[in-house]
This record gives structure tokens, sequence and C-alpha cells, in this order.
């Protein structure tokens, strides 16, 4: 249908999906995208974000958006431009040594100062709390389960997580 038509005759939309095709046509070493899902519907961003993925190890993608979602699926490393300074950060270098712990009771954080010092802890809800470990000693983390588990809160879940781009985002700008 639009096969015949000039690129500036064709929606937005199609537009962009054009400009994405011959990017990746010839198959880049480098590929610049800036805001690449925008226009596009949720399908056409999934099948993007795919064939992104599946090019990551042929093709090295520099990525501007404002979408923290998408970023998070697709970066292994983040540089954040604010105040005139950039920040780098190595998301596979995240130690992992932050867990939530979720509860079947209501929570006071206050209940959780028998927690070693190099523990911070924050409320995320009013049955879950946030643990950043500060050390990597295994001993402090174990520890620190056994004590959960004799609260009265009765401890349902304990995951780790990992910092997503909108943290990383928010802890620069705050």
């Amino acid at each position: 249908n639009n096969r015949h038509s000039l690129a500036q005759n064709l929606s937005k939309g199609l537009r962009h999906r054009l400009s994405l095709g011959l990017a990746l046509l010839h198959n880049p070493k480098l590929l610049i995208l800036d805001e690449p899902t925008d226009g596009l519907d949720p399908t056409q961003t999934n099948q993007l974000l795919t064939l992104l993925l599946e090019r990551q190890a042929h093709t090295a993608t520099i990525l501007a958006s404002h979408n923290f979602q998408e970023l998070d699926r697709l970066c292994t490393h983040i540089a954040i431009l604010h105040d005139q300074k950039l920040h780098y950060h190595d998301l596979k270098s995240d130690t992992g040594w932050r867990y939530i712990a979720k509860f079947e009771h209501e929570i006071d954080l206050d209940t959780f100062s028998f927690l070693a010092p190099d523990i911070k802890t924050s409320k995320v809800s009013a049955r879950a709390i946030k643990l950043c470990f500060t050390s990597k000693n295994h001993s402090v983390l174990t520890h620190t389960i056994q004590q959960m588990i004799t609260t009265p809160y009765n401890l349902l879940e304990f995951k780790q997580y990992h910092k997503t781009i909108e943290e990383h985002f928010f802890s620069l700008v705050n």
C-alpha cells in the first residue's frame, strides 16, 4: 500500500519504522538511537526491543530514551547527564547486595534496629522493607535472615533485587 510512497508522505510511525529499518539494514557495529520506540505501538516496540537484544553481541548501541523500562530491558551500562556532569555506571558491576523482605503483618521499621549498622533499611510498603548491605559479608547476610525470621511479623519472602535505571537516575538528581 505504501510501497511507492515517498518517505515524507508516510505517517510518523511508518517514517520511524522506515528509519529504523534503514539503520539496521547493513548490520552496523555501532547503532545510535534517539527515542527508538517513539511512535511505535506496543507490539512493534516489543519487536524492536527483542531485535536490539538479539543484536547486542554484534552491535554496540547508544540509546537515548526517557522510558526507564525499555532502558532496564536493554542496557548493561548507563550514562546520565545531570548538572553538566556525566555519571557513568556499569550495571553488571552491581553486587546484588540489595534485598526486599516481605512480611505477613504490618511492620514498624524501628523494630529492625537490631540489624547491623552497615545495613541501610527503608520501608517499601506497610509489609515490606528494603535492605541495602554496604559490606559484602555473607555471615552478616545469614545472621540478618535468621534475625528476621524471629520477628513477630512472620517473614514470607526475602529476595534479592537489582537497582533499576530509574532508581539510579533519581538517586543522582535528588
